[in-house]
């Protein structure tokens, strides 16, 4: 059976890949799969269409255990990549980063507390300004 996977580079496009039919996969699962000469983490992505070439389909590698993308985010990837115009891989690495350990683990728990505190010093035109918008604030704006 084949599968597409999108892989969190610069393409905009999905790559065919087989799968073994007795492991299961589905829409989101985060896989490894061979890409050139190296390793690249991709997630099984919605079925596209594909074009009918005479090539070698390679196979998934193997599943990322524990980890997979909900629907909804990939709806998102479609919709943020279509939106701000950039490719669905790199709107895929946004979200799931880069390198070479994608997902580690973290053993260890390191507890950090901390104290938000901003002082802004404004000078005069500032705090006019400031003061106006404050005076005559009509809710949200795009721009000021």
């Amino acid at each position: 059976m084949k599968v597409q996977v999108l892989l969190p580079k610069i393409f905009n496009f999905t790559f065919t890949y087989a799968i073994d039919y007795k492991k299961n996969f589905k829409i989101g699962d985060i896989v490894e799969v061979p890409f050139g000469s190296k390793k690249e983490i991709g997630v099984i992505w919605n079925n596209t269409k594909t074009i009918k070439k005479k090539i070698k389909i390679k196979n998934i590698k193997k599943k990322i255990e524990n980890f997979c993308l909900d629907k909804k985010l990939i709806k998102f990837i479609e919709w943020f990549s279509m939106y701000n115009m950039v490719s669905k891989g790199l709107a895929l690495k946004m979200c799931i980063g880069s390198g070479e350990n994608y997902f580690k683990k973290n053993t260890a728990v390191t507890k950090i507390n901390f104290k938000l505190e901003h002082k802004y010093y404004l000078n005069k035109h500032q705090k006019t300004a400031l003061n106006y918008l404050e005076k005559n604030n009509l809710g949200f704006k795009v721009s000021v």
